[in-house]
Protein backbone atom coordinates (compact mmCIF):
# COMPACT_ATOMS: atom_id res chain seq x y z
CA UNK A 1 0.00 0.00 0.00
CA UNK A 2 1.59 3.01 -1.25
CA UNK A 3 1.54 6.78 0.57
CA UNK A 4 -0.12 8.20 -2.63
CA UNK A 5 -2.94 5.18 -2.37
CA UNK A 6 -6.35 6.95 -1.06
CA UNK A 7 -6.79 4.66 2.43
CA UNK A 8 -10.06 5.21 4.32
CA UNK A 9 -8.72 5.15 8.02
CA UNK A 10 -10.81 5.10 11.14
CA UNK A 11 -9.05 5.85 14.46
CA UNK A 12 -11.04 4.50 17.22
CA UNK A 13 -10.50 3.23 20.60
CA UNK A 14 -8.89 -0.14 21.29
CA UNK A 15 -11.15 -2.86 22.85
CA UNK A 16 -10.90 -5.99 24.20
CA UNK A 17 -12.10 -7.68 21.56
CA UNK A 18 -9.21 -5.98 18.84
CA UNK A 19 -6.13 -7.82 21.23
CA UNK A 20 -6.29 -10.61 19.55
CA UNK A 21 -5.57 -8.69 15.75
CA UNK A 22 -3.54 -6.05 17.61
CA UNK A 23 -1.32 -8.95 19.74
CA UNK A 24 -0.62 -10.13 15.95
CA UNK A 25 0.42 -6.51 14.69
CA UNK A 26 2.34 -5.98 17.57
CA UNK A 27 4.16 -9.59 16.64
CA UNK A 28 4.70 -8.63 13.17
CA UNK A 29 5.85 -5.34 13.55
CA UNK A 30 8.22 -4.87 16.91
CA UNK A 31 12.31 -6.66 16.92
CA UNK A 32 11.27 -7.34 20.81
CA UNK A 33 7.38 -8.39 20.91
CA UNK A 34 5.71 -7.62 23.72
CA UNK A 35 3.23 -10.01 25.56
CA UNK A 36 -0.17 -10.47 25.48
CA UNK A 37 -0.50 -9.49 29.12
CA UNK A 38 0.87 -6.40 28.61
CA UNK A 39 -1.30 -5.11 26.19
CA UNK A 40 -4.00 -6.18 28.10
CA UNK A 41 -2.55 -4.08 30.93
CA UNK A 42 -2.30 -1.15 28.75
CA UNK A 43 -5.41 -1.25 27.34
CA UNK A 44 -6.61 -1.16 31.48
CA UNK A 45 -4.21 1.15 31.70
CA UNK A 46 -4.29 3.96 29.23
CA UNK A 47 -7.80 5.25 30.20
CA UNK A 48 -8.54 5.63 26.58
CA UNK A 49 -5.47 6.40 25.09
CA UNK A 50 -5.28 3.33 23.80
CA UNK A 51 -6.33 3.44 19.74
CA UNK A 52 -6.42 1.27 16.82
CA UNK A 53 -6.14 2.29 12.97
CA UNK A 54 -8.84 0.38 11.40
CA UNK A 55 -8.97 -0.06 7.46
CA UNK A 56 -11.86 -1.94 5.60
CA UNK A 57 -12.37 -3.60 9.03
CA UNK A 58 -8.74 -4.87 9.69
CA UNK A 59 -6.40 -3.12 12.34
CA UNK A 60 -3.62 -1.70 10.33
CA UNK A 61 -1.82 -0.70 13.78
CA UNK A 62 -2.05 1.31 16.94
CA UNK A 63 -0.86 3.50 19.48
CA UNK A 64 -0.86 3.75 23.42
CA UNK A 65 -0.71 7.30 24.58
CA UNK A 66 -0.49 7.42 28.39
CA UNK A 67 -0.45 10.18 31.23
CA UNK A 68 0.24 11.71 33.60
CA UNK A 69 4.22 11.95 34.10
CA UNK A 70 4.94 15.23 36.20
CA UNK A 71 8.69 16.25 35.31
CA UNK A 72 11.22 18.98 35.76
CA UNK A 73 10.22 20.45 32.16
CA UNK A 74 7.38 22.91 34.19
CA UNK A 75 4.36 20.75 32.90
CA UNK A 76 2.60 17.59 32.32
CA UNK A 77 4.32 15.02 30.55
CA UNK A 78 2.12 11.79 28.72
CA UNK A 79 4.26 8.78 26.55
CA UNK A 80 3.60 7.59 23.60
CA UNK A 81 4.00 4.10 25.04
CA UNK A 82 3.40 2.16 21.94
CA UNK A 83 2.98 2.99 18.26
CA UNK A 84 3.07 -0.40 15.59
CA UNK A 85 1.42 -0.01 12.13
CA UNK A 86 1.51 -3.37 9.80
CA UNK A 87 3.43 -3.94 7.04
CA UNK A 88 0.88 -4.21 4.96
CA UNK A 89 -0.33 -0.75 5.73
CA UNK A 90 2.88 1.16 6.34
CA UNK A 91 4.01 4.55 4.14
CA UNK A 92 -0.06 5.42 3.68
CA UNK A 93 0.01 8.25 6.64
CA UNK A 94 -1.30 5.59 9.18
CA UNK A 95 1.57 6.21 11.56
CA UNK A 96 1.71 9.57 11.29
CA UNK A 97 -2.04 9.63 12.05
CA UNK A 98 -1.73 7.68 15.01
CA UNK A 99 0.42 9.80 16.63
CA UNK A 100 -1.30 12.93 15.66
CA UNK A 101 -4.79 10.99 17.29
CA UNK A 102 -2.27 10.09 19.85
CA UNK A 103 -0.82 13.36 20.58
CA UNK A 104 -4.39 14.85 20.64
CA UNK A 105 -5.49 13.14 23.18
CA UNK A 106 -2.53 13.62 25.55
CA UNK A 107 -3.10 17.30 24.69
CA UNK A 108 -6.98 17.44 25.70
CA UNK A 109 -5.81 15.64 28.94
CA UNK A 110 -3.59 18.89 29.90
CA UNK A 111 -0.41 17.26 28.59
CA UNK A 112 2.09 19.98 27.63
CA UNK A 113 5.11 17.61 26.56
CA UNK A 114 4.95 14.04 25.43
CA UNK A 115 8.05 11.76 25.28
CA UNK A 116 8.69 8.57 23.39
CA UNK A 117 11.62 5.68 23.01
CA UNK A 118 12.74 4.49 19.78
CA UNK A 119 15.53 2.11 18.84
CA UNK A 120 18.36 4.44 17.82
CA UNK A 121 18.70 2.36 14.53
CA UNK A 122 14.97 2.95 13.94
CA UNK A 123 15.64 5.63 11.13
CA UNK A 124 12.09 5.23 9.65
CA UNK A 125 10.44 5.87 13.38
CA UNK A 126 12.98 8.68 14.11
CA UNK A 127 12.40 10.58 10.29
CA UNK A 128 8.58 10.69 11.21
CA UNK A 129 9.12 12.17 14.90
CA UNK A 130 11.15 14.00 13.86
CA UNK A 131 8.59 15.42 11.65
CA UNK A 132 5.97 15.66 14.04
CA UNK A 133 7.81 18.06 16.36
CA UNK A 134 10.18 15.35 18.29
CA UNK A 135 13.71 16.24 19.15
CA UNK A 136 16.40 13.80 20.92
CA UNK A 137 16.64 14.66 24.77
CA UNK A 138 19.33 11.74 24.93
CA UNK A 139 20.32 8.33 24.51
CA UNK A 140 19.20 5.48 27.04
CA UNK A 141 21.80 2.86 27.18
CA UNK A 142 20.54 -0.93 27.13
CA UNK A 143 17.22 0.30 26.89
CA UNK A 144 15.66 -2.65 25.66
CA UNK A 145 15.46 -6.36 26.45
CA UNK A 146 18.41 -7.07 24.51
CA UNK A 147 20.64 -4.27 25.68
CA UNK A 148 20.02 -1.73 22.48
CA UNK A 149 20.16 1.64 22.61
CA UNK A 150 17.26 4.03 22.56
CA UNK A 151 16.50 7.65 22.04
CA UNK A 152 14.42 9.56 24.21
CA UNK A 153 12.47 12.06 22.51
CA UNK A 154 10.25 14.95 23.43
CA UNK A 155 7.92 17.26 22.17
CA UNK A 156 6.12 20.45 23.53
CA UNK A 157 2.69 19.82 22.27
CA UNK A 158 1.83 23.48 22.47
CA UNK A 159 4.13 23.89 19.71
CA UNK A 160 2.34 21.30 17.00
Amino acid sequence: MAATDSVQVTIRECQAVDLPDVFAVAQRSFRLPYSQDTLVTYLQRARGGFLVAEVEGKIAGFVVATSPVVTILGGRTGEIALVAVDEPYRRAGIGRRLMRAGMELLRNRGMRWVRLHVETGNHAAISLYQKLGFAVERVVPGYYRDGTDAFQMICCLEEV
